[in-house]
């Protein structure tokens, strides 16, 4: 039941961040990301995010199957 709870919740969070990449891709084929450094918030959140996701994977591995 947590393993599948665990996953599932991973997976929800994969998909999300998969949308915002997404919609990151689409707003730098539309030209919104200009040369300033505001510009680019659009790009910097998701990746982020994705590099949460990647952290979390890592912890959720550890827990469900080392452990």
């Amino acid at each position: 039941s947590i393993f599948y709870g665990l996953t599932g919740l991973h997976g929800a969070h994969v998909f999300v961040g998969l949308l915002l990449l997404s919609f990151a891709n689409i707003r730098a084929w539309r030209g919104h990301f200009g040369p300033a450094a505001k510009d680019h918030l659009g790009v910097e959140v998701p990746g982020i995010y994705w590099h949460f996701v990647d952290v979390m994977w890592i912890i959720v591995y550890t827990t469900v199957y080392i452990l």
